[in-house]
């Protein structure tokens, strides 16, 4: 059945992983926290992958948000999407119980960081080709194990809905929850369920966000040697934000919620703190946003508090506080898309067990959004005990350090002023 094929190239032959906690803030706490081990990426030559356990119904995650259901590809437009890479999946699965990490340096010292492959990226593409008044999805390489179904919708025949994903042994009918072209028309993204029946997983639902991106022509990632940052993508490797536009970062706000107000207070002092770390060199601003659809969107670049997502009282030395998603395109070396998730329930849990006061719990919301939206730039974990930083597990840094300034300063240089600015290979949309 599906599941049994992405968890297959998980870790198969084309998608590797790597355990540890990537892309998140774990933090120590007393007494009693909780803890769930996320599987992270490691960037290989081809797809992306990142499972994370989910603590309950993922489709908790999308109570909160508004979905597209509507699909953009049309049979007028396939040769759009003609040659397109399958880039990345990530899966939300749902388990009973979730592993904890052991201790706050052991998570530290398992924080695996993705690699970048010196060596020029493969690709799966992918091209429409129709077969009975469906249209499938395949790549063009044998090998590659699933063919993505399309068919015409009941209420439009020119326009195209994903409903099935053929595998060798199998074909799994699917729940579309949300489609999302970019607005740039460089990348798209599916978020679905399997639908229930015989291939229900015994231990739950699993959320599914599949994305493809458009290819340019290839281009050699800019690698810093001397000193090696630890950036999001690896050691010394430039993927970032294309410079020449704005990026609009989102809180997802839940104004029911007790804790509402401080993470959105801290979601305006991160902002503001990266903000002005990079005059002349990314301009980024911050947006309060009451609809929102769900995180798979890939215009929507947003802060996520989810109110039972993955995490539940358990007894660990340590509880991850955030959760951050960011996808590359490796044809262009810049970041697509990037996403982080609160766990209300984790944080509701460790206030109402602690003793420190609402200032204090205030520093620590605002100290860990600006670590996540450190990850939302670009910027990796910092292991290094020697080197203080807000990257850091371990570190007791509360605003980005000298280091973290030069990282950022190393990973976005000084811009020519916006009236001189001309566009990056591959920066211009397509009209679809």
């Amino acid at each position: 059945m599906l599941k049994n094929v992405f968890l297959y190239l998980l870790t198969g032959t084309y998608i590797l992983t790597a355990s540890g906690c990537y892309g998140c803030k774990v933090r120590s706490s007393t007494p009693m926290t909780d803890e769930a081990e996320s599987t992270s990426e490691e960037l290989h030559a081809s797809v992306q992958s990142t499972t994370y356990w989910v603590k309950g119904s993922p489709r908790k995650m999308l109570e909160p948000t508004q979905p597209n259901p509507t699909s953009f590809i049309r049979t007028s437009n396939l040769e759009n999407f003609q040659g397109w890479s399958f880039r990345a999946v990530y899966n939300f699965a749902e388990r009973a119980e979730v592993p904890q990490q052991r201790n706050l340096r052991q998570a530290e010292l398992d924080s695996v960081e993705p690699r970048y492959q010196r060596r020029r990226p493969s690709f799966f593409r992918f091209s429409y080709i129709e077969e009975k008044n469906q249209y499938h999805y395949q790549s063009s390489d044998e090998d590659f194990p699933l063919v993505f179904i399309f068919s015409p919708a009941t209420d439009d025949q020119e326009r195209l809905e994903l409903q099935a994903i053929q595998s060798r042994e199998d074909v799994a009918n699917l729940e579309l929850i949300h489609y999302s072209l970019s607005d740039d028309k460089q990348a798209m993204s599916f978020l679905f369920f399997e639908k229930m029946g015989r291939n229900k997983a015994p231990e739950g639902e699993v959320l599914t966000e599949i994305i493809f991106h458009k290819n340019f022509s290839d281009r050699d990632v800019t690698r810093i040697h001397s000193p090696r940052y630890p950036f999001y993508f690896g050691p010394g490797a430039k993927i970032r934000w294309p410079q020449q536009r704005k990026i609009t970062l989102r809180y997802c706000d839940m104004p029911d919620h007790s804790l509402n107000f401080m993470f959105k207070k801290a979601f305006t002092q991160a902002v503001s703190t990266w903000n002005d770390l990079l005059q002349d060199r990314l301009q980024i601003e911050g947006e309060i946003v009451q609809d929102y659809p769900p995180f798979s969107d890939l215009n929507y670049h947003c802060v996520y508090p989810l109110e039972d997502y993955q995490f539940s009282p358990t007894p660990s030395s340590t509880w991850t506080a955030m959760n951050t998603l960011t996808l590359p395109n490796s044809t262009n070396a810049t970041i697509i898309s990037s996403d982080v998730f609160i766990p209300l329930a984790s944080w509701t849990y460790q206030i109402a067990h602690s003793q420190l006061t609402p200032n204090q719990w205030q520093q620590s919301a605002t100290e860990t959004m600006i670590h996540e939206l450190a990850h939302v730039l670009g910027l990796g974990h910092v292991t290094d005990t020697s080197v203080e930083s807000i990257m850091r597990y371990t570190s007791d840094a509360s605003t980005p350090t000298l280091y973290d300034i030069e990282m950022i300063e190393a990973l976005y240089p000084l811009q020519t002023p916006p009236n001189q600015l001309t566009s990056i290979p591959g920066d211009s949309g397509d009209s679809i």
